[in-house]
């Protein structure tokens, strides 16, 4: 508790009072010495001005993925020997190739998946179709799993669990018994 010997900032001003921190003199000294620099495109360094676009990220994790063996998908693609066209280590190269038929929510494709990536070998695709691409994707008649329970009307976490159980495909995606079993005392067969 404070006492009256304490005396809390009595006769004291604030460390800043009267003190803009941006005051004239100080803009008046930032202006002079930047009134010479160059910005924007006349800068010596800007390149694209596309740096954080959905564009750039798509072109720099491929070039990551290819790369940079630091990265968890480099075992994949540079450790298979997937590499990117010498033309398109620069983006703006990359991006002359490929922006005519890009779209919003475009990934990028290797038409052939054991060559590298190129104008040639490469398309947009969406993250949909991208995904049916992947190694670890089970297709079924043609159709992912989670495009199967969409058409049937069922929730693709449904026909997982019941895959994890050791149930087989086509059973899971035809046995439509829903609801909690253990509220309704039914026992699934497996």
């Amino acid at each position: 508790m404070f006492t009256a010997k304490h005396k809390i900032n009595k006769g004291r001003t604030p460390w800043n009072k009267g003190r803009s921190i941006w005051n004239e003199q100080q803009r008046n000294e930032i202006s002079k010495r930047t009134k010479g620099m160059l910005a924007g495109k006349k800068h010596p360094q800007y390149s694209h001005g596309m740096a954080g676009t959905k564009q750039y990220q798509i072109w720099n994790w491929m070039m990551t993925r290819c790369y940079n063996h630091k990265c968890s998908g480099w075992k994949n693609y540079g450790g298979k020997g997937i590499k990117v066209c010498k033309r398109w280590h620069k983006f703006i190269n990359f991006w002359e190739d490929m922006k005519d038929d890009y779209f919003v929510g475009a990934s990028i494709e290797r038409i052939d998946n054991s060559k590298g990536y190129s104008k040639d070998n490469c398309k947009w695709i969406t993250k949909k179709e991208q995904n049916k691409n992947k190694t670890n994707v089970t297709l079924f008649k043609e159709k992912t799993i989670p495009e199967l329970a969409d058409e049937l009307g069922m929730k693709y976490g449904t026909v997982m669990a019941r895959i994890y159980r050791g149930w087989t495909l086509e059973k899971a995606l035809t046995n439509k018994n829903y609801g909690n079993n253990r509220k309704t005392n039914k026992k699934l067969s497996v």
